[in-house]
């Protein structure tokens, strides 16, 4: 099956979805990951001027690079003492994500209530005014409208912007988070369901109950260098009520699959196409499989820059996968079965890096599953989130408490193996 060759470069952000560039932007960032990252990563001066960050989310969300030799590279280049706040923030995403495995109703239940914020937006003719006032960056607050317009044009926005961002969304304007989480999710190239869904939970307090974030004006003014200092922001942010107030918490099922023996197909996903670091037993397949679903992040329209950077990314994994294999690869689109792919070149065994919960999960859930039923199935976790999850069924502190020791094994022989974070 021949394989589309596409290459997303933004004008505006200059995102090239590869492997390559994501290795480069780490080591054009490793200069400034120590000290100068803790001092200066809160600022955000605007695009093109945003070297005190790493810009790697996206190349992290998509799976082009991986948390542990980012983790590794930072160790290496600065050591666990100057390191460790940039250390720290990687691991708020392994958090998240070790987190939504724990409580997937979570994910469900903003699916749900998202769906229904929708529809009530039909009956409030005033709240749908606002909401396409918001997503259309024509509120009045400068800022704001501001970061509107960046988003929908670069698919990206600064950390510490969107916790301003959503603290507006939620208390100044009043509007549904579910629909300030899906508007990111339509627009940001590093989409990340765990992340995006808990993020904008803990700004309105549902994640850490009670505790909420307040966007003011001293601060978006301090950190954005007088860029803005945006009037008439909400004095207050009052924590919102969950709809369900205690997500239920399953058991994780984190035990080790093996490949079968035999010949078998790997599954390279949007999430996931890092094979480079991913422990196949020093086996080789014997097809290779692409599947995006970028649609799926919402039931609204997803950006068309979204959808071409994550089908990219795609792209650039097969494409390594089939000069580093010499083997076939195919791509599985939505009107092709799982079982029609894998029968045409007479293989059964499928190896799966592992999906996280989220629009991902849900898409591909049903054809796996059948699939894990009835034929050999092995989903593939890599170790940094296997030891790392189970602390991540509470707050980050139970992670927190745990990155000494989680590093460990990528300390160079050479650093003082202490992190004081």
């Amino acid at each position: 099956m021949a394989v589309r060759h596409l290459l997303c470069a933004d004008p505006v952000s200059g995102w090239t979805a590869s492997r390559a560039e994501g290795l480069d932007r780490l080591d054009a960032f490793l200069p400034r990951a120590g000290r100068a990252y803790q001092a200066d990563r809160n600022h955000d001066l605007g695009p093109g001027q945003r070297d005190a960050t790493s810009l790697l989310s996206p190349y992290l969300a998509r799976g082009l690079v991986d948390e542990a030799e980012v983790i590794a590279a930072a160790l290496a280049a600065h050591g666990p003492n100057d390191a460790g706040k940039f250390i720290s923030e990687v691991f708020w995403r392994i958090y998240f994500q070790g987190h939504l495995e724990w409580k997937p109703d979570v994910w469900r239940a903003y699916v749900e209530t998202r769906e229904s914020d929708l529809a009530a937006l039909d009956l409030n003719a005033q709240r749908a005014a606002a909401y396409e006032a918001a997503i259309g960056g024509r509120t009045g607050i400068d800022a704001f409208d501001t970061w509107v317009k960046e988003l929908i044009e670069t698919g990206f926005l600064h950390n510490h912007t969107r916790m301003w961002f959503s603290s507006i969304w939620i208390f100044t304007l009043r509007l549904p988070w579910t629909l300030g989480a899906d508007f990111f999710l339509r627009h940001l190239l590093d989409g990340d369901a765990a992340s995006n869904t808990l993020n904008w939970r803990w700004t309105a307090g549902l994640h850490t109950q009670g505790k909420t974030y307040l966007a003011t004006k001293a601060n978006i003014r301090r950190y954005t260098s007088d860029r803005f200092a945006p009037e008439g922001l909400a004095e207050e942010a009052p924590s919102l009520e969950d709809a369900v107030q205690l997500h239920r918490r399953k058991d994780l099922a984190l035990a080790d699959e093996l490949i079968h023996d035999g010949p078998f197909a790997l599954l390279l996903h949007e999430q996931d196409t890092a094979f480079e670091t991913l422990d196949l037993g020093g086996r080789t397949p014997d097809l290779v499989i692409g599947v995006s679903r970028a649609a799926a992040r919402s039931s609204g329209a997803v950006s068309a820059a979204v959808t071409a950077f994550t089908e990219a990314a795609v792209d650039d994994g097969l494409r390594r996968a089939e000069k580093a294999f010499g083997c076939p690869v195919a791509v599985w689109t939505e009107d092709q079965t799982l079982g029609g792919i894998l029968a045409k070149r007479g293989l059964s065994t499928l190896a799966v890096p592992w999906i996280g919960e989220g629009w991902l999960r849900d898409a591909l859930r049903e054809p796996l599953n059948a699939h894990a039923e009835a034929l050999p199935c092995a989903r593939l976790l890599r170790p940094l989130q296997r030891e790392t999850w189970p602390h991540a069924k509470a707050g980050y502190f139970g992670v927190r408490k745990k990155i000494a020791r989680l590093i460990a094994p990528h300390l160079p022989k050479d650093r003082e193996q202490t992190l004081p974070l």
